[in-house]
């Protein structure tokens, strides 16, 4: 009999906002997606799933970026017909983000010595260029080095049982739990591998990426810090998976080659 099980990626609308598109430069009517993982056994979903994220999807371009449900006072059923009402019921504190966006443009070239501008435009370079790692934390991806592990884990307890046996007494039993026991740690450190994915994912592809383009904003680590906090505080998985001073480090080597 053929069981025909998997997952699949399960999308629910959650509301409208108004928020910043980085495509369209302005800001638009967004609508906010919940992504879990869901389970199904002939195409029917079995329970909740796991959380994969929120994500906004602009109106106008469907560009889609991560977000945070938390980020905004509330979310509404259906847009707005006026977006300054949308903005004002679900997004209060985006026309000062704004200014600050609009100031830290006429700044730029000279250099953003306003902190607060330097903030708004650092978060918005670093959601940008979140999205990969977003979905990542959401998913097992297999890298080098948690294939390395399942390959040890299938030939380290064999090895380690031949290897006691040679210096075992007949009939002991210890090479067995000797294999065992490193059949047991391989599997630990495959789950540790995979667990350790998304950090590497951002210390190898997503820090190299940000750290020449940060070079016009000019940031200082505690610019870094706050917006990764910031980002953090959102439950955003660029926020938890960059460390301030690995990025701060990229930075000032990108900036002065």
């Amino acid at each position: 009999m053929l069981i025909i099980w998997g997952s699949e990626n399960k999308e629910t609308e959650r509301g409208w906002v108004a928020d910043y598109c980085l495509n369209c430069n302005e800001v638009c009517p967004h609508r906010v997606i919940e992504m879990r993982c869901v389970s199904h056994i002939y195409f029917i979903s079995i329970g909740k799933g796991s959380l994969i994220g929120f994500f906004r999807i602009c109106r106008k371009c469907k560009m889609t970026l991560p977000t945070s449900v938390e980020h905004y006072s509330t979310l509404l059923r259906r847009p707005s017909k006026e977006l300054g009402e949308l903005i004002s019921r679900t997004h209060p504190g985006l026309p000062l983000q704004m200014v600050l966006r609009e100031q830290a443009r006429e700044h730029l070239a000279g250099g953003l010595d306003n902190p607060d501008e330097r903030l708004v435009t650092l978060t918005d370079l670093l959601i940008e260029n979140s999205l990969d790692l977003e979905t990542r934390c959401a998913s097992t991806h297999i890298d080098l080095y948690s294939a390395m592990w399942m390959l040890a884990t299938l030939g380290l307890p064999i090895a380690a049982f031949m290897l006691c046996r040679e210096f075992a007494v007949p009939g002991a039993l210890w090479p067995l739990w000797g294999a065992l026991f490193t059949a047991f740690a391989c599997v630990v450190m495959v789950i540790v591998a995979l667990k350790g994915d998304p950090s590497r994912f951002a210390r190898g592809t997503v820090i190299p990426t940000l750290a020449p383009l940060m070079k016009p904003i000019r940031p200082t680590q505690e610019d870094i810090e706050r917006a990764l906090k910031d980002l953090k505080d959102q439950r955003l998985a660029v926020g938890k998976k960059v460390k301030a001073q690995d990025l701060y480090e990229a930075y000032t080597l990108a900036a002065s080659s």
